[in-house]
């Protein structure tokens, strides 16, 4: 049960436009890490890329540093915009046209009995019934692939930490 929860979890955490913004957010760290790594290494005076010794732990302390602020400031952007909003807006929209529906189903039932107003009917009770099912549906934002490039985030300003004591 626990098993499966998790599996659905990760399913729902990592669908298709969350693997985007998320590679989408390595990309982007890669790009600022290897260009703080490469201009904390050139050397303006031979006009060359050479890493000296004794300044590698501070090089690869501010590189990690840039690297892991980048990931924590891509997961927690889309966390602290889409905290609160989304699922009470859906499920507040979806019962304002199930209100309306009902009150022209009503209307509709008082006009008269043509075949025609009894075929619309029907069909508004199908859509009737279909807002009642998605309005149970739990609207949920999966956070899972925000929470793991903050989680990879705290990794390298781990990593800064030990580099910068050693």
């Amino acid at each position: 049960m626990i098993i499966k929860h998790w599996k659905k979890t990760f399913k729902d955490g990592f669908s298709k436009g969350y693997l985007i913004y998320f590679f989408i957010v390595v990309f982007l760290t890669l790009v600022i890490g290897l260009s703080i790594f490469l201009t904390l290494i050139y050397n303006k005076e031979t006009k060359s890329f050479e890493i000296v010794k004794k300044d590698l732990n501070s090089t690869l302390a501010d590189t990690f540093l840039g690297v892991g602020a980048t990931y924590i400031a891509g997961g927690l952007v889309p966390v602290l915009i889409t905290y609160g909003f989304g699922t009470s807006y859906l499920k507040h929209r979806t019962s304002r046209k199930i209100q309306i529906l009902k009150v022209r189903i009503m209307e509709e039932k008082n006009k008269g009995n043509s075949l025609e107003q009894k075929i619309k009917i029907q069909n508004m009770e199908k859509n009737l019934k279909t807002l009642e099912q998605k309005n149970k549906l739990d609207h949920k934002i999966y956070r899972l692939s925000f929470y793991t490039l903050v989680g990879i985030g705290c990794f390298f300003v781990l990593l800064t930490l030990i580099f910068t004591y050693i």
